[in-house]
């Protein structure tokens, strides 16, 4: 935003784009809608909600394990894994001293995939897709930062994955107006 407000150029994105990048809940409602991509079931609150009622309606509409996170940052820092509905308000409430707005998504199985896209100045291009494997319950903080976690480039997936998950990322690129190199998580 300071760069842009000097009228200096910059190689990434906008702060805009990376005000709606950077906030899991903003961009999943800028993607949601997508053809191409399928967002986990999710439910947003803000701090000083009514923390019960929150708690109670998310019991009911999503099945468990949910992550409970930050809607903004990143690293893992705030997030907890959660595996039945008495645990959650503790989640939230440890949510909230990383940020005042929480997201709790509904886990899914599968693999952790990431893809990075960029634009050529002709079209966007996507990137060879990594497989990231976690040597924990799931990617949290530890994996990522000390040396719990493999990431396998190229992903050992099938062409129709590769594929799909490219494809996905330069829509994804494109509908944020992201610019510059960005990367992409599945």
């Amino acid at each position: 935003g300071y760069l842009e407000m000097l009228g200096i150029p910059f190689s990434s994105c906008s702060s805009f784009v990376s005000a709606v990048a950077f906030d899991k809940y903003a961009c999943k409602c800028y993607v949601r809608e997508m053809e191409t991509v399928r967002c986990a079931p999710d439910l947003f609150v803000r701090e000083g909600a009514d923390l019960e009622a929150f708690t109670k309606k998310a019991a009911e509409r999503l099945k468990f394990p949910v992550f409970v996170k930050p809607t903004n940052g990143g690293s893992s820092f705030g997030i907890t894994r959660v595996t039945e509905p008495s645990s959650l308000a503790e989640a939230v409430r440890y949510a909230f001293t990383e940020g005042k707005t929480v997201l709790v998504e509904q886990g899914i199985r599968g693999r952790e995939l990431t893809c990075a896209a960029y634009f050529d100045g002709t079209s966007v291009k996507a990137l060879p897709l990594i497989e990231i494997v976690s040597d924990n319950e799931w990617f949290d903080y530890d994996a990522k930062y000390n040396g719990h976690s493999r990431e396998i480039c190229p992903a050992p997936v099938e062409d129709s994955v590769r594929e799909m998950v490219q494809q996905a990322s330069c829509k994804v690129y494109s509908q944020l107006g992201c610019k510059g190199v960005v990367r992409i998580d599945y």
